[in-house]
């Protein structure tokens, strides 16, 4: 095998949510990244599968009393309020499949509520933020817009598998500004397929290298940081670090 195949097939340890000592979760301010982009029809779901997918991270840091905001997106509004795309009905699904309340933070063009969130939210509550998209900050990864985000909690979770790849503000751009970092267990689970599906891509041959490359993009969101043992996700090399001037 040459050195570039093993190179690319190096499997790097993935930090979860379990891998922290719980003093870091209890009572603690956890901001969850989750994938509730569901089908919607009428303003009722299709299919709740992706809800119930993040179940197992909710409910592991609700028995730990931690204190929730959920942030997602949903279908592709474009950077504005869109009520086809709203998450409220996710909210209600969620609040049943949980057995307790799901409170929505409806849209908020200046984010005065979020911060008022930070001080209210209570230990072992559950909060959904309006659909992540409805900010053009969000796809774009505004440095302020993740910085607000940050704000919210003490501690990041991505349990978004299907958006982990993308460089936007709740995915990136946050854990400039809030750490530790981690991988949710859906994420986990998700992450360690993708050290299975490389191995069986590469094999002998480089002729699946490029889709490789991709998952191991992917999995980097979640390698372990060498100093702090903390799982961080990668700084987005489109922004300019501390002592660097932007190349616009």
């Amino acid at each position: 095998m040459s050195r570039s195949h093993r190179k690319v097939l190096a499997r790097k340890k993935v930090l979860g949510l379990s891998d922290l000592p719980e003093i870091q979760i209890n009572s603690r301010r956890v901001f969850v990244r989750v994938d509730f982009n569901v089908p919607l029809q009428g303003g009722k779901i299709d299919d709740d599968t992706r809800i119930k997918a993040a179940l197992e991270t909710i409910s592991y840091l609700l028995k730990r009393k931690a204190a929730i905001i959920l942030g997602s997106h949903l279908g592709r509004p474009n950077g504005r309020p869109e009520p086809n795309y709203s998450l409220k009905p996710v909210a209600q699904r969620l609040s049943k499949l949980l057995g307790q309340e799901v409170k929505f933070v409806d849209y908020q063009g200046k984010l005065t509520e979020w911060s008022l969130l930070r001080q209210k939210i209570q230990p072992g509550e559950v909060y959904l933020l309006e659909n992540l998209r409805f900010y053009k900050e969000e796809e774009e990864n505004d440095p302020n817009f993740s910085k607000e985000l940050s704000r919210l909690a003490e501690l990041y979770v991505n349990d978004a598998f299907g958006t982990a790849h993308r460089a936007h503000a709740s995915t990136v751009g946050i854990v400039e500004y809030l750490r530790p970092a981690v991988a949710g267990f859906l994420m986990k689970k998700e992450l360690e397929k993708c050290y299975t599906i490389k191995t069986q891509l590469l094999g002998p041959s480089s002729e699946h290298l490029k889709e490789v490359k991709v998952l191991n993009r992917i999995v980097a969101f979640f390698n372990e940081d060498s100093e702090s043992g903390i799982q961080m996700a990668p700084k987005d090399p489109n922004r300019p670090q501390k002592g660097q001037k932007s190349k616009k």
